[in-house]
């Protein structure tokens, strides 16, 4: 039976919404004293779109789930929507779900695209989407902490443009997710430490900065956590890729006013 016109243009756009957006980041492993909560093991037998938001990682050249493409956000028990942030669209999403198995209408209710996913111990998603039955590619769903549907457009939407000057310079900045969660203190424009929040002995760091995309180092080791920020009505957010795509944080940043790095 030929398929309309309608419902392939609908397979064509689910296509594009995990697979083919271009990568923002990708990550390595994390060391830094951040402590990723395993779930029980009852709870890792549940796998389930749950409502919030969610990373989208693909294949990487090496094979591995670490590479972002996407976003997606589960608005309720039926409805979501994925999101592109090179182009801040995305299309909207029916689905079911049971028992780890979820069925996708992507932009169409003809649109028909079985998944199966199982839960980690981080409770992320990890299976396959196959797109209207006929393109089947393995995906993992983090869930990104510090972001909601209602906040997404103002925490992450789309990164800031590339700029020749740097985002931090030699100072004091708290990262908070509404409350504060940790400081990274600056000592020069490319290195410091990273102290969470009632802990005296921090983390040294060394980064890259290049626009809206920095490179951090923590610990020394040559384990990178790439980080984009973007600004929002003059307020600096920060999305981090930890533990190679496990871990995905939003936080914004703020400069404590007169604090000297090399007291603090």
């Amino acid at each position: 039976m030929k398929r309309s016109v309608k419902a392939c243009a609908a397979a064509m756009a689910a296509v594009m919404t995990f697979s083919s957006f271009a990568a923002v980041v990708s990550a390595d492993t994390f060391e830094a004293p951040l402590e990723l909560t395993s779930i029980s093991a009852k709870e890792k037998k549940t796998a389930e779109l749950k409502k919030g938001v969610y990373a989208v990682y693909g294949k990487s050249a090496d094979g591995t789930l670490n590479k972002l493409t996407s976003y997606l956000l589960v608005y309720d028990e039926e409805s979501a929507g994925t999101r592109d942030l090179e182009l801040g669209i995305g299309l909207p999403i029916m689905y079911e779900q049971e028992n780890g198995k979820i069925m996708f209408h992507f932009a169409d209710v003809e649109d028909n695209s079985p998944a199966e996913f199982k839960a980690d111990d981080y409770g992320n998603l990890i299976g396959f989407i196959n797109y209207n039955g006929e393109k089947k590619e393995d995906v993992k769903l983090v869930p990104v902490t510090g972001v909601t549907v209602d906040n997404f457009e103002t925490r992450v939407g789309a990164p800031i443009k590339k700029r020749k000057s740097k985002i931090f310079k030699k100072g004091v900045y708290t990262a908070d997710d509404g409350i504060i969660k940790r400081y990274f203190v600056f000592k020069t424009n490319n290195s410091g430490i990273m102290i969470n929040k009632g802990e005296e002995v921090g983390t040294a760091f060394t980064c890259k900065q290049n626009g809206s995309e920095i490179i951090f180092d923590f610990g020394g080791e040559g384990d990178v956590t790439p980080a984009t920020f973007k600004f929002v009505d003059g307020k600096l957010y920060g999305t981090f890729q930890f533990a190679d795509g496990d871990f995905t944080e939003c936080m914004r940043f703020k400069r404590v006013k007169n604090a000297d790095p090399n007291k603090f």
